[in-house]
Order: C-alpha cells, then structure tokens, then sequence
C-alpha cells in the first residue's frame, strides 16, 4: 500500500535531498530553515509582499487584494492527505423485486431492480434502474411463442480509469504543500465551498487538485440507455422434429457532457470555461431460424441435428458538439449556443458506422447406450467487416466422449460413481475490429484540414486529410482449440473431480500495432500480425458431507495454470509494441516498455536489468558509459546485456511478465441448521505487475508526492538516491517490475433462515437475513493500491485491452464492502 508524505517537514526535507543530491538550486519555498506562511502569492499584484528566502513565496502579504481568479492566496499547508480529501466511505442500495407464474398454457417473470452506488472517490456515483419481463404461450400442443424484454437505465458521474491524468494519479502528484483550499470563501451553486487551493507556486509540480477535479465534474453527467428483447415461435412439425424462429434486438442510446471550468490553482492549463456534449444511438437485429431434430433408434442409439441460417445487422450514428470561452458556470447555460460563448470556436461533428454478419451452421449430435457421445458443427460466417476477398470463413469443430462408469467392469466399483472422459476439437473466428477497416478514411476540420490558400487572410478553403489507414487484406482471426478432460463423481457423490487439459493456438491475430511515425498520425489499422499458443490445465475439486441432520459443509476448489507464447509475428520483424495509445507514457520513461516478443508473452515488460547501485568509488568515467540518461552516484546500475561496454538502447531486453503460474478460488460453506455461512477466497501465484506509478511516488516526475517508504529509505537496500538529475535511474527497469501475487477474501457471508413456522404465518414461502463483506482482506507484498489490476478502459477508446495487461498507471482499486441484506419469497 503506497503511503505518501504528509508531514509538511518531511516533504521539505524530501525536496532538499532531491536537489541537493542533484547540484540544483533549492525551490523557494525551500531555500529558508522553515517553510513560508504562504505558499502562494503573486508578485506582480502583491508589489508589498515581505518574500522569505524565494522569489514567489511570502511571509506576509494584503489579503485585502484576493481575487480568486487574477490574484489567489494560498497559505502553506502543514501537510495535506489528498487521500483522505478526495475519498469517502460509500454507500450502495441494491433493490430488486420479481413476480413469477401462469398456468398450463400461460407462464410469466416480472422483475425490476434500483442500483445506487457511491465510488470510493468524492462525487463518483453510478446509478442503474432496470425492468425486465418474460413470458410462454402454448398456443396449441404443438405452436409455442414467447418474449424476453429488459430495459435499463444508467447514469455515472466521475467515472474512473487507468491514467496518469486520473483522479488517482492526482493524488500521487499532488503535494502536501498545497492547500484544499485558497483563503478564499466562495461558494458554488450548491453552497460548498469552491475556492480552491492547488499547485500554481513554483516548484510545486503540474497535478491538479484531485478534489476540485472531482467537485467540478459533479454535474458532467453519462446517461445510457438499452432495450434488449427478442420474440420467438416454435412449431413441432412431426414427432422430434421443431422449427424456432428467433428475432432479436439490441437497443441503446448514450449522452454525455461535460464543462470544463477555470482552473486559477494550477500552475499550468488553467483552462477556460468550455462545455462538449456528446449523443449516440445504436441498434443491432439477430434473426435466427433452426430446424431442430431429434429421435431414438432402438433403445441403444439417439440421434440430433441442428441446422440454422442467422442474420445480423448493427448501426450505430453519433453527433457531438464543443463550444468555448462561457461567460458563465451556468448549468442553466450548458447549450452549444453561441450566444454563451465564443461564437468562431462551436464545432460540431458526427460520425457513424454498420457491420453486418451472415452465418449458416449445422450441428450432429449421436449417442449410443449412453456411455458413447460424439458431436459435430460447422459454421459458415461472414462479415462486413473485411473486404470481399477475405469477408468469408468456414469453423468446424467436432467432440466425443465415453462414460467409463458405464461399462460393465466398473458396475462393482463402490467408489465411482461416475466417470466420464472427454475431448473436443474446433476452430472460432474473432472478426471484433471497427467497420471500414479494410478502406482508406478521410476527414477534415477547420482545425486540421482548412487552409487560406488564397493567402487573403480572410477566408479558408475546404481540405482533407487522411484519418485512417485502410487495410484489404485483414482477415478472420482463427483459433484453434484442443480439450482433453475428465468428469468424477466420488464415494456417493460426495467428492466431485473435474480436470481439463487444453491447448489453443491463435492464429492471424487481430491488432492495431503501432506503426513508423513517418506514416502520420491517421488512426492505424487492424492487421493479421502474430500467431500465440495457450496452453494450460484446469482442476476442480469439490467435497460435501454432513457432520448430523443439523450440520452440513461443503468445499470447493478450483485451481488454472496456463502459458501464454507468441508463436510468429508479420514475418518482417520477430516483435510488435502496442498501439501508440500510451505514447504518453512511453514518453515518461522513455521507451517502449510493452513489447509482444516472438517466444515471449503477450504484453510483457521491456526495459533495463538492475545489477546494484553505483557506490561512491564509480568513476566518472564508469558512469560516462550510460548513453542512455545521465547516471549519477547512487543511481540504479544496469546490467549490460550486448556486452559492448555500454549502457544503450540495445541493452533492454524482456524483463517480465503478467500472466501467472496459478489461479484458483477456495469456496468453503456450513449449515448449522438455519446458519448459513460461507467464504469465499481467490488468488494469483507468480504473475508480474510494471509499477508505472514508481515514475511519480519514486521518481518525481512532475515533482510529485513520495512514498514514504521510499523517502525514508532512498540510497539503502538496492534503493536510488533521490537526485534531481539522475534520468537513468527512472528509465523502464526491473526496479518498476514486482511480484503481484495474492491472496484475498473476496467474500464472507453470514445469513439466517427465519424458521418456515414464522414466514407462514406472515405469508412468506421464505425469509433470509445475512450480512455480507467482499474484498475484505488481501495478503500480498505488492506495493501498489491493488494486485488484482484490470485491463479496462486504458487507451483511447478500448473497453478491455489485453496488450496492457499487467500494468498498473494508475489504478482504481478494488473496494472494501459491507452489505446488510433481506432476502424474501412470497
């Protein structure tokens, strides 16, 4: 758990070491024995300022001569806790209700269910309200038809991700210096106080005031809405023989907007008054028609088959607007209307897009005496997606098993119960890229593509410019899977044995890998460019007994060990780096620390092998052989893996992975009676997490906040000295690279039966009480906020990106949560 500096004398003293330890002059607000009154005044106003030892900040100063905007005050803070200003204990209502029943001929499901959730972050809410329904008509003995329909509702606020310019790594960067709030009083529209304090001294770094970027966010709202239902019919034509007609629909629409205020706290991007708002809509239909048949021959042989043809169409269309320079923080104002603000800089823009998917498949299901199983499908799909040359693909798959508990020499065995071996093989196709990948797109804006080429300065011409890149020979990526397993049931059903062995191999891999710069900065295109092999092994093992009629338990472990390898590549290099989405970041450090390496893992980590620490007897002329920073006594010493002497480029190499030796989860339960109680425990064995956060609580980039930790140890125990000047050190390492195994509780319930003899009389079939703990502790020696890192919403666009996998930029952490729960059945 990271523990930043929040003791104002330790962050001085911090800040000494880090510049003394360089050669640099001291900030200001460092160069007297104590810290100054304020930490922030401005000069060119406060012409009467007493300044201490610094030239921008004061001893004493005017306070009669505050503006919040052209003259803030800021005094010193004895030490802020960003944690502590910008997060809250949240609170969560889970509501839902459902109503069942019917007749012989009639069946129906009502339910509607209210989720309110608070985050764990100030002013960070998610909302959900949803209604579902389902219902069977048997028409006749042999017509049936049916629905299934939801609706949900949803609105977020401040929803977090994984960046360096999230709310988390705010806090990280904020310093401790810098006051919540200026001397200032004002107020919002909602009567909390508005004047805030942030990092505009010198020195002080370029992080926002984690709390105002929340507070001012309370009102930049998401809203989405879905309808997702489908209607069908079944016919029994003959005896065995169904035909189902299936008609789905996907609905949903999306807003969002956002105002973005002044910032006069910072000490850069103070911004404007600006707003955006965004507006999409997009529906996709599935019809899907099977035959479906099914017969005994004899008692011995059952025969099934299935055909189908499928059709699916989506579109979707998106509008949004921007308009700057607002001469009010109005909501009453939040218009793109040009009469708010500056007329020439509204922007308006739209967009759309559709894919169309067509697929016919069959499937042969037979078995003989019920010990002997074989199953076989074929599909034919296509999709719009790809160029006409390649839209088409063909996925076969085929599977078999045998009940070996149903011979005749295991019918004596006492303790098998049931065996069953199995195998499959088949081929899926993943076709998941955006539409009109295959084409060359253009665009323009007044900003990008306009130009005055009459040279009359008054005036612009329509131009063009390349957007995307087009790619016609992207195809299907394939993968091919193997599965050997085994099903066993035990000593009278008490133990239960599951074991899968699999093996899947990934071909013409689909990815928007980063291409030359020289190509420009049009949006890369997805291509076939690699070939990776999953191979792994899946154990389940349960057991469940009685202690008495009163006492019952059950244990249930699940264990998965898997390997990830990149086969092959393009054929033109042996390697492919992500898209350039976090180039920012690559920036930071600065190289390509992600790579996907032929023989190596997807997603692993490049950079510097760290062999020690220069002592104080390194020569100048020792550490002049780093050509890739400049190295300091102190600094992280790298290993040189070319062996030329030197410390360059050609010296990183592959460093580590994320993808673990183990997983599993422990699920442990007993009933005593009407006492349920059961827990639930996962973990992670042998994976890797890249501490990109070190760049801030290690490094200070940006002159960032410290871990504490790390100040009290700087220049001991294989730890750099803090050195303003020492860039080596901070470059991609093994130093970021560390153990992310755990083990956490991630559930614990305790609840009570109320007796059948109290809900009767009250009219219940069934009445639970329980109280509930998730995530409620973790054993790991990870450093960070959180172990179990997530993927999601890292890069622009990306909802899930398995090429960031294992890097920790600035993660949301999983929260701690306590849930009161009743639980009834009428």
């Amino acid at each position: 758990m990271i523990s930043l500096l929040l003791n104002s004398n330790e962050y001085l003293d911090m800040t000494k070491q880090f510049y003394n330890n360089g050669g640099s002059n001291l900030p200001s607000y460092a160069q007297g024995t104590g810290l100054p009154k304020y930490i922030y005044v401005n000069p060119t106003v406060n012409t009467d300022v007493t300044f201490g030892a610094g030239s921008s900040v004061a001893n004493t100063v005017d306070l009669s001569k505050y503006d919040r905007y052209s003259n803030p005050i800021m005094e010193t803070s004895s030490g802020t806790d960003w944690w502590a200003a910008a997060t809250r204990r949240a609170m969560i209502q889970d509501h839902s209700f459902s109503v069942s029943g019917g007749t012989e001929n009639l069946t129906y499901a009502v339910g509607a269910g209210i989720l309110r959730q608070e985050g764990i972050l100030k002013y960070n809410e998610f909302n959900r309200y949803n209604v579902r329904a389902n219902t069977m008509i048997k028409v006749s003995n042999k017509f049936r038809i049916g629905e299934n329909f939801n609706f949900a509702y949803r609105t977020d606020v401040n929803n977090p991700a994984q960046s360096e310019q999230g709310t988390i790594s705010a806090i990280y960067k904020s310093s401790p210096l810098a006051p919540i709030y200026d001397i200032g009083t004002s107020v919002g529209s909602d009567g909390e106080r508005d004047s805030f304090g942030g990092t505009k001294s010198a020195d002080l770094g370029n992080s926002t005031n984690p709390l105002a970027r929340l507070y001012r966010g309370r009102q930049n709202v998401n809203q989405g809405m879905n309808i997702l239902g489908n209607l069908y019919a079944e016919f029994d034509v003959i005896s065995g023989l169904t035909l189902k007609t299936d008609f789905k629909v996907d609905m949903g629409s999306g807003y969002s907007r956002a105002f973005s205020y002044r910032t006069p706290e910072n000490q850069e991007g103070q911004g404007a008054q600006n707003f955006r708002e965004d507006w999409g809509t997009g529906s996709t239909w599935t019809w899907t028609n099977t035959a479906a048949y099914k017969t005994t021959l004899s008692e011995r042989h059952s025969i099934g088959a299935l055909i189908g043809y499928e059709a699916l169409s989506g579109k979707g269309r998106n509008i949004g607007g921007t308009l700057n320079d607002y001469f009010t923080v109005s909501e009453n104002a939040w218009y793109l209307n040009t009469g708010f603000g500056d007329a020439t800089s509204r922007n308006v823009f739209s967009g759309g897009g559709e894919n169309k998917l067509l697929s016919t498949f069959g499937k042969v299901d037979y078995t003989l005496d019920d010990k002997y199983f074989l199953s076989a499908t074929i599909r034919r799909d296509g999709s719009s997606r790809f160029a006409p040359a390649n839209r088409y693909a063909v996925f076969p798959a085929v599977s078999a098993g045998w009940r070996i508990s149903g011979e005749n020499f295991m019918k004596d065995n006492s303790v098998i119960n049931d065996l069953k071996l199995r195998a499959s093989w088949g081929k899926t196709g993943n076709e998941n890229i955006p539409g009109y990948n295959y084409v060359d797109r253009w665009g323009g804006s007044i900003a990008s593509a306009f130009y005055d080429i009459n040279g009359t300065n008054s005036s612009s011409v329509t131009g063009y410019w390349q957007t995307g890149i087009g790619n016609p020979n992207t195809k299907w990526e394939v993968g091919v899977n193997t599965n050997v397993g085994l099903d066993a049931s035990l000593l009278d059903d008490k133990l239960s044995v599951v074991v899968d062995v699999y093996k899947r191999v990934t071909s013409d891999l689909l990815y928007n890998a980063q291409l030359p710069g020289t190509l420009g900065i049009a949006s890369v295109p997805f291509s076939n460019i690699a070939q990776m092999t999953n191979t792994g092994i899946d154990l389940g093992l349960g057991y469940k007994g009685k202690v008495n009629k009163d006492i019952s338990y059950n244990i249930d472990l699940n264990l998965s060990h898997y390997k990830n390898v990149i086969d092959k590549t393009d054929g033109v290099t042996d390697f492919f780096y992500p898209n350039s989405q976090q180039g920012r970041i690559d920036n930071r450090l600065p190289i390509e620390f992600n790579i996907n390496q032929v023989g190596e893992s997807i997603s692993s980590f490049r950079g510097y092998v760290v062999e020690g620490i220069y002592g104080t007897g390194t020569t100048a002329e020792e550490l002049a052989k780093v050509e890739i920073g400049s190295a300091k006594v102190g600094g992280l010493k790298f290993k040189d893996i070319d062996g030329d002497g030197k410390i360059t480029e050609k010296d990183a190499t592959i460093i580590g992975n994320p993808h673990p030796d183990l997983t599993g989860g422990l699920n442990l339960g007993v009933s005593i009676k009407n006492l349920d109680i059961s827990a639930f425990f996962v973990g992670s064995l042998g994976n890797e997490i890249f501490n990109y956060v070190k760049a801030f609580t290690h490094f200070r980039q940006f002159n960032s906040n410290v871990d504490r930790e790390y100040y009290l140890n700087n220049g001991t125990g294989g730890s750099p000295k803090l050195n303003i000047n020492d860039t080596a050190s901070r470059l991609a390492s093994t130093y970021y690279v560390e153990d992310g195994s755990y083990l956490r509780l991630g559930q614990l319930q305790i609840g009570y039966n109320i007796p059948m003899s109290a809900t009767n009389k009250a009219g219940m079939k069934n009445l639970k009480v329980y109280v509930q703990g998730q995530n409620l502790f973790t054993i790991t020696g990870y450093s960070g906020l959180d172990p179990a890192l997530s993927n999601a919403n890292i890069g622009d666009g990306n909802n899930l990106n398995d090429l960031w996998t294992g890097y920790d930029l600035g993660q949301y952490p999983t929260n701690k949560l306590i849930t009161v729960g009743v639980s009834a059945e009428f």
